[in-house]
């Protein structure tokens, strides 16, 4: 029986460590194409997206000529702009209460009253009205609760995801009314090279899980053991040592 020798056991270890790691790195490097080759505003959305109707921008030292009504006299007014939804004017208050919570309300520019939640058709209507050259809606729906991995997340809720048939869904806040996302296919390849970037096939946005840490280990371990097959087995280092000997 052949004895074998560590070097049998590095080539065996680069080799198999090669295998398990290689897929992922491809993967790494695929998607470090895609993120690094393409157009952030296409991606976003924001090439097709209109410039929105805003007529201040003011987040401090703001002064109401009226009685905010339905609001809480304790909640701190974090910012206030001025914004024009359907041809009537607003001010969108966003709030912060006692107990940290954030909200955002839509208050009538005439007497300031608080304007409830957005329809459907409105909804329809402002993702219409937010795309420089939109296509037909398709669908509506009606999102009330974050869903892992869902592409429209960390962004305001409720809100509406308003179809389109060339592949688009625009998302509306139902309290504000603003379009708070644009996704498209592009976005969802971006996606999901980003869930394959990340190894986080949950919530995709976690890059301090387990899978990541362990395969980025391994890839250090997978290196390492590609330094040392090449040490073990250069001739030209071997021939260094024997005329050193």
């Amino acid at each position: 029986m052949k004895r074998r020798n560590y070097k049998f056991f590095v080539r065996k270890a680069h080799r198999y460590l090669g295998i398990l790691i290689g897929v992922q790195f491809a993967f790494w490097t695929l998607g470090g194409l895609y993120f690094s080759w393409s157009d952030i505003d296409q991606i976003r959305g924001d090439d097709v997206r209109k410039k929105s109707d805003v007529v201040s921008d003011q987040s401090h030292g703001i002064r109401f000529a009226f009685p905010l009504a339905d609001i809480d006299p304790a909640a701190r007014i974090t910012r206030a702009e001025a914004v024009s939804i359907l041809g009537s004017r607003y001010f969108l208050v966003e709030l912060e209460t006692n107990e940290g919570h954030g909200e955002s309300r839509l208050i009538d520019a005439r007497d300031g009253s608080t304007r409830g939640a957005i329809e459907e058709s409105e909804a329809r209507r402002i993702a219409v009205e937010g795309l420089r050259a939109p296509t037909s809606v398709v669908a509506a729906n009606y999102l009330s609760q974050t869903i892992a991995g869902h592409e429209y997340r960390e962004k305001p809720l409720p809100a509406w995801a308003i179809d389109f048939d060339d592949g688009y869904t625009v998302y509306v806040a139902a309290n504000n009314g603003q379009i708070t996302a644009i996704r498209n296919n592009r976005w969802r390849i971006y996606d999901f090279l980003w869930m394959l970037h990340t190894q986080d096939y949950g919530g995709r946005d976690n890059i301090n899980n387990w899978i990541l840490r362990s395969f980025s280990a391994l890839g250090i371990v997978t290196i390492t053991s590609g330094f040392a097959l090449f040490l073990v087995s250069s001739r030209t280092i071997r021939r260094f040592r024997w005329n050193r000997s």
